[in-house]
């Protein structure tokens, strides 16, 4: 599994649990493109260009992704 962050200025947040599960259900899915809202925003999530884009405003943040077992100290495969 995977934990989705958004960059504010110059740290990362983490997306909500039930749009992490939105997020990375699409991404496995192999779509290019999610929009969701949050907070009273509209955005587009571009996977291809790790960003996301505020519609309203046009502000685009970066966006990543990072393995919840190096989060949680665990390791990858085994």
């Amino acid at each position: 599994m995977f934990r989705w962050e958004w960059q504010d200025n110059d740290s990362w947040r983490p997306y909500p649990v039930h749009l992490n599960a939105r997020l990375e259900q699409a991404r496995r899915n192999n779509r290019s493109t999610v929009y969701f809202c949050l907070g009273g925003q509209k955005y587009e999530l571009d996977f291809t260009a790790l960003h996301q884009r505020n519609t309203n405003t046009g502000r685009v943040r970066k966006i990543r992704f990072k393995s919840t077992a190096k989060l949680s100290g665990g390791r990858e495969g085994g």
